[in-house]
């Protein structure tokens, strides 16, 4: 059950558990009837204080659900790995449940509208990156254009 108080956000987290991609068919909204993927994952972000000493210690971290959907989630799913920071923002909201304990539970879930790499973290070995081209390169565009003549060579002598 939703709260139905969606707050924006922007914040960095820590995948916790191996993510999942599943096809899902909406029932309602615009996407209703058509198949669509959807990325689920459970993150947390850590928090800190700072003790009388001036050192740092760690207090709970927030946890939260995290999903997004269609072909951003088919290509984000592709490069998450457990432990990996990222950036992440879009829309947060606090969902209740009855687990099977029969305790009522609340989880925090962020539908995300975009999720980046944190470049600052230990662990990344390498980055390959390959820019799509939907378009040849201007270069190649030139040089497959016809010439064209100039007035003076069609003249009319």
């Amino acid at each position: 059950m939703t709260n139905g108080n969606y707050e924006q956000i922007a914040t960095k987290i820590v995948v916790f558990a191996e993510p999942s991609l599943n096809q899902i068919t909406p029932t309602s909204g615009p996407n209703a009837g058509k198949e669509t993927s959807v990325l689920n994952f459970k993150a947390f972000h850590p928090n800190y204080t700072r003790n009388d000493k001036g050192e740092f210690e760690q207090q709970d971290s927030d946890w939260f659900t995290v999903k997004m959907y269609g072909k951003k989630a088919e290509n984000v799913a592709r490069h998450l790995k457990e432990g990996m920071v990222l950036e992440v923002r879009g829309s947060v909201t606090d969902k209740t449940f009855t687990g099977r304990d029969g305790q009522e539970h609340s989880v925090k879930e962020i539908n995300a509208s975009a999720i980046a790499l944190s470049l600052e973290q230990n662990g990344i070995k390498s980055l390959q990156f390959e820019r799509e081209n939907k378009q040849k390169d201007k270069s190649e565009q030139k040089s497959e254009q016809p010439r064209r003549k100039s007035r003076a060579s069609t003249a009319v002598r």
